[in-house]
């Protein structure tokens, strides 16, 4: 049976082989995330490595030797360092909020994923950001997110004001902007168009949708809901996210 002694011995050895990292200044835990993506990177000096998003740490753990333990803590800390966030300059406030949903972001991720990005996208006070291990990636990750967006204007007559101004009509803005990484805006005269910004894939559908709108022929918001089941960005990849 163990004495307390040796009890106490093993807890020490724990304490002594053992070093926490604190992850400050998250938003979320998009730091964390990164440090994850780079996890190999922080595990060459033969230590195990935790990254806990939940308490925004990093616990260092094993290595042959405290001077492990002290190379792979450095290391963390110039990770942390190079992991600066990256404002998307030309991402409007709602189209960064449209963004932020589970789905929405699920399909960010998806996106730089498949080009071979390790960042992350987060919005923060109406902006969105990206933070990868460097700034040169980040960068390449926001040309990534901002090729997929364009804008499309729909022509609307000086009969059809009345109803772009009616519940209606927002019924379907809201409805479209939950569902969807798209924001809709109106755009009197003397443009009179409906401006649609948005992930490119979507946008041929809601061109039809709000064409179909203006001929008052509704759009049920479970249809909506329906079209908005698939977020495509390259042919070879199809993902439901419903």
């Amino acid at each position: 049976m163990e004495s307390l002694d040796d009890v106490a011995s093993v807890e020490g050895d724990y304490a002594k082989n053992r070093r926490v990292v604190d992850v400050p200044n998250e938003v979320f835990n998009e730091k964390c995330q990164v440090l994850i993506y780079h996890i190999g990177d922080l595990k060459q000096f033969g230590c195990r490595v935790f990254v806990n998003q939940k308490d925004h740490q990093v616990e260092v753990t094993g290595g042959s030797a405290e001077e492990a333990l002290d190379k792979t803590v450095e290391l963390v800390y110039q990770k942390l360092v190079a992991i600066q966030p990256v404002k998307c300059a030309n991402l409007s406030a709602g189209l960064a909020a449209a963004m932020s949903g589970g789905k929405r972001m699920k399909w960010v991720r998806e996106l730089l994923k498949e080009h071979g990005k390790r960042a992350v996208y987060y919005t923060h006070k109406n902006c969105g950001y990206v933070v990868a291990g460097d700034e040169a990636v980040a960068r390449e990750a926001i040309a990534v997110l901002m090729d997929q967006i364009r804008t499309v204007d729909v022509p609307f007559a000086e009969s059809q004001a009345a109803f772009l101004r009616s519940p209606s009509w927002q019924t379907f803005v809201v409805s479209v902007e939950k569902n969807w990484i798209m924001t809709v805006e109106v755009l009197a005269s003397p443009l009179n168009v409906v401006r649609l910004v948005g992930v490119t894939s979507q946008l041929s559908d809601a061109d039809n949708m709000v064409r179909s709108q203006l001929a008052e022929k509704s759009v049920s918001v479970v249809e909506l809901d329906m079209s908005s089941g698939e977020l495509r960005y390259l042919d070879a990849f199809r993902k439901d996210f419903r």
